[in-house]
């Protein structure tokens, strides 16, 4: 695979709020295969996904080959999915399970909008890649660990590669699992374990 997208150079990021706009590759931020089988190969996932930020598929195309009718959609075109979906105005949900990698300027509210339809019965599991120091934060123990904690967040103990710049990230990424099964709302597990930090 290679590292060099051929849209990388710029990217326009049009987030819900029509005031915010973010021109910069480093809103981009794809997941490495190794990081996705993770979290295939401990939470027992629906057959049908939907992957609301896609970017160019590299969680969808895993998910497919593991089996999983994949929906993958993005905000902005990456040349993989249906693009122009919003995500956060998504009235209704596009599968039963929504498994992504946020978009880091708006991780928050991606969690926020996966509860909400969690809490509609639009979907039966959420899971959000993000940094690991996301679980701080004021304003997420007030909008979110308060009003729901995750039903299992598995930490991955060795660094993300950055497809930018061929090095890893500073910081440890987690898996944020929430799930409507019986008997697993409201018992967080939390776990870590260790992949490669090669891309396939």
């Amino acid at each position: 695979m290679s590292k060099q997208s051929p849209v990388l150079s710029k990217r326009t990021y049009a987030h819900s709020d029509p005031d915010f706009e973010k021109n910069s590759i480093f809103d981009f931020h794809p997941t490495p295969v190794s990081f996705t089988k993770v979290l295939v190969d401990e939470i027992d996932l629906p057959h049908e996904i939907w992957e609301p930020a896609c970017g160019e598929g590299h969680i969808s195309k895993y998910l497919k080959e593991r089996g999983h009718r994949v929906i993958s959609s993005d905000l902005a075109p990456w040349g993989f999915g249906k693009t122009g979906v919003d995500f956060l105005r998504t009235k209704k949900a596009q599968a039963r399970a929504i498994v992504t990698n946020p978009p880091s300027t708006t991780n928050g509210q991606f969690v926020i909008r996966c509860l909400d339809f969690l809490d509609e019965g639009e979907i039966d599991i959420a899971a959000l890649i993000i940094r690991l120091e996301f679980i701080g934060s004021l304003w997420r123990h007030r909008d979110i660990w308060s009003r729901r904690m995750p039903t299992k967040i598995i930490a991955i103990s060795n660094s993300m590669p950055n497809i930018h710049t061929g090095n890893n990230y500073s910081f440890l990424h987690a898996w944020f699992v929430w799930s409507n099964a019986k008997g697993r709302r409201g018992n967080l597990v939390i776990r870590t374990t260790t992949t490669d930090r090669k891309w396939e």
